[in-house]
């Protein structure tokens, strides 16, 4: 919501409402429609009443350094909401600051749109941090220019879309996505009759300085960020390779994502996490004694490994974080 408060001083008051409505601030709302007519508001519910799963795989470039990140998300047919909104955070950034991101590399299904957002807040509770998403969101609704219309192309309950991807320098990490359900946001009129009923003034403006932002949630208690109020789990994301590389620090953490791989269920053999982990020990403990050829050549037979078990005891979200990570670590050894 800051960030599009931000923005009202520059554009009129009509676009700011419909960008804070349906892009950034997405009220948890609902309404019915009868015959054509709405009804008064319900009240607030949450934005997070469905369950997505996403499967994520990765596939390297064969002509440049970058790697492409295809999602399939499927929605539990016991999903009570139309997913509408699809958040990942990425450990890198666009471009022009210095990362390795374009919106032109970004696809997205019939009816979406993605792109890169870089420095959105995720508040909990009163602290902020400030973080990289790759955002889709459904670009089309019945009525464009009404938030009250649902979106012509959201991911209902029981169905799959593919055709989420994108392209980055990062290695495969593990990261946590958001997936929102639809509900009906205030229009323009309600936010204005609202706020200023209950403040006595005129929207945006407060005699004791309040915010924007803070005057809408007193009112609506469901005008959240999408990091409070929407479904949460974790998939594949990019994460930039350290600028400064330390062969122990990165096989630490090649270990660590192999761990959380297990206990996600990408892994799910315990005989093949235990020979897999054996490996990683032994390579660092050839590093540590500067062994380096030996380390390389337990890692080839750790890829071999990841090989082998692809599609078997390794989903392919497993096979991406294992391979691609040990192959950098060997090419930088």
């Amino acid at each position: 919501i800051d960030e599009v408060i931000k923005m009202f001083k520059k554009y009129f008051f009509g676009a700011f409402l419909f960008l804070i409505l349906g892009v950034i601030a997405s009220v948890s709302s609902a309404e019915v429609m009868f015959f054509g007519e709405f009804r008064a508001l319900d009240p607030f519910q949450p934005a997070n009443q469905l369950e997505i799963t996403v499967r994520a795989w990765v596939e390297p470039s064969t002509q440049t350094d970058y790697f492409t990140y295809y999602y399939k998300l499927t929605s539990n047919k016991e999903s009570k909401q139309d997913m509408y909104s699809f958040k990942l955070i990425v450990k890198d950034s666009a471009v022009e600051n210095s990362g390795s991101l374009r919106d032109d590399d970004i696809s997205s299904p019939l009816g979406w749109d993605g792109r890169v957002s870089e420095g959105a807040t995720a508040w909990i509770g009163l602290y902020g941090k400030r973080i990289n998403l790759i955002s889709w969101f459904n670009t089309t609704s019945i009525n464009p220019e009404d938030p009250r219309y649902p979106p012509a192309h959201p991911l209902k309950p029981g169905s799959t879309s593919e055709g989420f991807s994108f392209k980055s320098k990062g290695l495969p990490t593990i990261e946590d996505f958001w997936a929102r359900g639809w509900v009906r946001a205030p229009s323009e009129w309600e936010i204005i009759e609202r706020v200023n009923e209950k403040f006595g003034t005129d929207f945006p403006n407060h005699p004791s300085g309040m915010p924007p932002n803070e005057m809408i949630l007193a009112v609506w208690p469901g005008f959240r960020y999408i990091y409070e109020n929407a479904f949460s789990s974790k998939t594949l994301s990019a994460k930039l390779p350290p600028e400064t590389f330390e062969p122990l620090s990165f096989l630490d953490n090649l270990i660590s994502l192999k761990e959380q791989a297990y206990s996600l269920g990408w892994i799910d053999n315990k005989g093949i996490l235990n020979s897999l982990d054996q490996k990683l020990e032994a390579a660092k403990k050839n590093i540590e004694k500067g062994k380096v050829n030996t380390a390389k050549n337990i890692l080839g037979a750790f890829i071999n490994e990841v090989e082998a078990q692809k599609e078997k005891h390794l989903s392919s979200e497993a096979y991406a974080l294992l391979k691609f990570n040990a192959q950098y670590l060997i090419e930088n050894l």
